[in-house]
């Protein structure tokens, strides 16, 4: 009677299980701390005049990115695979928050910032066809620096705007994910 191999385990596996609960607990509450914080200065000071839909946003961002960290620390991932995901997340986070409060290009009105949707689209289509598998998701985040590239191109050679340092600081994101993914991806190993 023949069995079935054991799925491919990350070797890096043992280094985080004994954290990762209590870790995943502490992003939850840093992400709560981080929303009332916003919620006690919005009536303590004047300047800070966020509307209903401004916290919505903060509660997605803040709450949705702790529920993907959820999901993907149940995939059996280990320390690389799972700091590559958390640069994905913390920079998609991080674009989306800039591109809403003040805008990349120009205000946060700018039609040039819509371009800058399709960087999340990307990584979601390229985790969802990649089974969110290391080899696939370092692939998909030299794609998105690619777009993201393409963007900051755009927006100079069409005259909207020098985005090329802020593209710099979100491309080393994207590479140091894609990197870590690369790593995951070698770390596997069958047993």
């Amino acid at each position: 009677m023949t069995t079935a191999a054991p799925p491919p385990r990350d070797s890096s596996l043992e280094e985080v299980a004994p954290h990762s609960r209590a870790v995943r607990w502490r992003l939850w509450i840093i992400a709560g701390v981080i929303w009332l914080s916003a919620l006690a200065a919005n009536f303590l000071f004047a300047e800070w005049n966020w509307s209903a839909e401004d916290f919505i946003i903060l509660a997605a961002l803040l709450f949705g990115g702790c529920g993907c960290v959820e999901l993907v620390s149940r995939l059996n991932a280990g320390v690389t695979y799972l700091g590559g995901f958390g640069l994905l997340l913390l920079g998609m986070m991080l674009l989306a928050w800039i591109n809403l409060a003040v805008g990349v290009i120009g205000s946060e009105d700018h039609p040039g910032n819509q371009m800058f949707l399709a960087l999340p689209v990307i990584a979601l289509l390229g985790a969802l066809i990649f089974r969110f598998r290391p080899r696939g998701l370092a692939m998909t985040m030299t794609a998105v620096a690619a777009g993201q590239f393409a963007i900051a191109v755009i927006a100079f050679v069409s005259g909207m705007a020098f985005i090329f340092p802020m593209t710099g600081a979100f491309i080393a994101v994207w590479m140091t994910s894609a990197w870590l993914f690369r790593k995951s991806a070698a770390g596997i190993v069958r047993t």
